[in-house]
């Protein structure tokens, strides 16, 4: 869990790190919308290990793979996408069924 990777409460972590501003409770972000977690230093995740279920899917959302326009939409606003390997279809799948 994150907080245990942070040695925080869970209240601290909920106060300090979680918005609703999406409808479900997601990572909040920096005013220039990088994750609160995204440490430009290193380009890396700080809780990479411990990630939640939405980062460990993206970018393979439902909403992403709907079409091949909005998988470019979403190639603008993060680096990472068309970048490294091609992932098949049932990597994909296996991604989406074990974050379930």
């Amino acid at each position: 869990m994150i907080c245990d990777h942070l040695n925080i409460s869970k209240e601290r972590f909920r106060e300090e790190y979680v918005t609703h501003r999406w409808g479900d409770p997601s990572i909040r972000e920096k005013p220039n919308g990088e994750c609160l977690f995204y440490d430009p230093v290193t380009a890396r995740c700080a809780i990479y290990k411990v990630r939640p279920s939405q980062c460990r899917t993206w970018p393979f959302w439902e909403d992403i793979l709907e079409s091949p326009g909005e998988w470019k939409r979403a190639s603008r606003r993060c680096p990472g996408i068309d970048q490294g390997r091609l992932w098949t279809e049932e990597e994909i799948r296996s991604i989406l069924e074990d974050s379930r």
